[in-house]
């Protein structure tokens, strides 16, 4: 493997880079690498994988969101987005940024808890509404 960008992303270390084997830009978990060996071998970076890692770790549908984060948890706003989406409030952190339209984005919110709140896209806070209304109905009775 050609490495490319380490990233942590969720508590996990991952690299990126181009396959050898596979002959393809792949991300691999490091904490899954049984056998690394550092090879004295050098290759040349193409100037294109900036834009292959940016959109590499999602694979997704990326959707414009807005988020609102109780102040108690900047260090992860500020470990986990980039400073340029990050605005400061009196009270909160306002973050626009691009997340997976999937299963993966309500997941991710719901790790911050009380924490954060999905402001935009309507539509995803409706949906996001209707997921917590069906985990409290596990544990409430409503």
């Amino acid at each position: 493997m050609e490495p490319i960008k380490l990233l942590f992303k969720s508590y996990n270390w991952y690299i990126y880079g181009f396959c050898l084997l596979r002959n393809d830009y792949r991300l691999f978990k490091l904490s899954r690498i049984n056998h690394l060996e550092v090879l004295e071998d050098k290759f040349e970076r193409c100037d294109e994988t900036s834009s292959i890692v940016d959109n590499a770790f999602y694979n997704q549908n990326l959707v414009p969101v807005k988020l609102m984060f109780d102040k108690s948890i900047s260090y992860r706003v500020f470990d986990e987005f980039d400073k340029s989406e990050i605005e400061i409030d009196d009270e909160y952190l306002i973050v626009n940024t691009n997340l997976p339209s999937n299963d993966y984005l309500f997941s991710y919110l719901l790790s911050f808890g009380s924490n954060v709140e999905l402001l935009e896209p309507y539509n995803l806070r409706e949906e996001f509404k209707k997921v917590i209304k069906e985990i409290s109905r596990k544990y409430f009775t409503l």
